[in-house]
């Protein structure tokens, strides 16, 4: 596997965490709803429990270099659309925003496994370059929203430029880009047989109470990431009275503790340590509730230094005022 390869991959990583990093962002700044940001959200994410199931058929199907482009190509014109719409309706900005971003999630679940499947096929150190492939996807969830946070001041149509060429570069590089051909296996089942095996594996889902166990936390961790996504960005205007852009805080301490999670596991894995590895979980789930309490501390600290410029505001407007009814009482 070459370095371009993997070059090509944290690009579009990056750049699918920029954009993660913007629709809840740009949907608050546009809208100043929470009502719109949580249709937003809800817009995004729901088409994915239809669509990514059958990502891996159509890699299949339709082969791994057609869909990458088509993927890439399909985030580029999303990109390109919401550079140019400037509509002022909430409910159009709301709704737009979110398939957009539902796009880049579904392409991001895309390019993954489609990478996934190129490793499995061409590497012959395929455990080290899924490792190597998992760091990145870590690395991107911080770049990106660094990246967001840096420069949405300049715009955000200005800011979506950058995952537009991205994605663009990427489609490119499938492009030009030759694959040694993969094998398809003709399994020719029927209806019947399909859905023999779906009631099996629910059957045997249903049987092992871990599996039930990691469903329902799985569950539970989407409804706590979905109130984050939706509401975080007010939170962070309306109750710490910072800009909204320091909603990528949180999806910024959100990779490093999941990169830090999955280091803790891959390390324990060649020693076959599952309690190990559980008791070092449940350990970084209490360091990671400390760090967050302490950085709501530091926070509330540095807000006036912050939104220095909010405050000199209310200061010279305070100084006005005061100017003003002394004028008055002399008067």
């Amino acid at each position: 596997m070459s370095t371009l390869f993997f070059s090509f991959l944290f690009l579009v990583l990056t750049a699918d965490a920029l954009m993660t990093f913007m629709v809840p962002v740009v949907v608050y700044l546009l809208t100043g709803s929470i009502e719109y940001s949580g249709l937003s959200y809800a817009v995004w994410w729901l088409p994915r429990l239809l669509l990514i199931p059958m990502i891996g058929q159509c890699i299949d199907n339709v082969g791994i270099r057609p869909l990458s482009i088509i993927s890439d190509i399909i985030k580029t014109a999303g990109c390109l659309f919401l550079i140019f719409q400037n509509s002022a309706d909430p409910l159009v900005i709301s709704i737009t925003f979110g398939v957009i971003g539902s796009l880049v999630s579904i392409g991001n679940s895309q390019t993954l496994i489609a990478y996934e499947k190129i490793i499995a096929t061409l590497s012959r150190a395929r455990e080290h370059h899924i490792n190597l492939m998992s760091r990145m996807d870590f690395l991107a969830m911080v770049i990106g929203p660094v990246v967001g946070i840096l420069l949405i001041d300049f715009g955000y149509k200005y800011l979506l430029i950058i995952p537009c060429l991205l994605y663009f570069l990427n489609a490119g590089y499938f492009s030009w880009v030759r694959l040694n051909p993969i094998k398809k296996v003709n399994s020719k089942n029927s209806g019947s047989a399909v859905g023999r095996q779906a009631v099996s594996s629910m059957g045997f889902i249903a049987s092992v109470p871990v599996l039930l166990g990691v469903i329902f936390l799985s569950m539970g961790n989407n409804m706590f990431d979905g109130l984050i996504e939706s509401s975080g960005a007010a939170l962070v205007e309306l109750n710490m009275n910072m800009p909204v852009k320091y909603f990528g805080v949180i999806d910024i301490v959100a990779g490093v503790f999941w990169g830090a999670g999955y280091l803790c596991l891959w390390c324990h894995a060649y020693q076959d340590e599952a309690p190990s590895a559980l008791a070092d979980g449940a350990i970084l789930c209490g360091f990671s509730f400390a760090f967050f309490d302490c950085l709501s501390c530091v926070v509330r600290d540095l807000c006036p230094v912050l939104c220095h410029e909010h405050i000199w505001q209310g200061c010279m407007w305070k100084c006005r005022s005061n100017d003003k009814n002394r004028s008055d009482s002399f008067a």
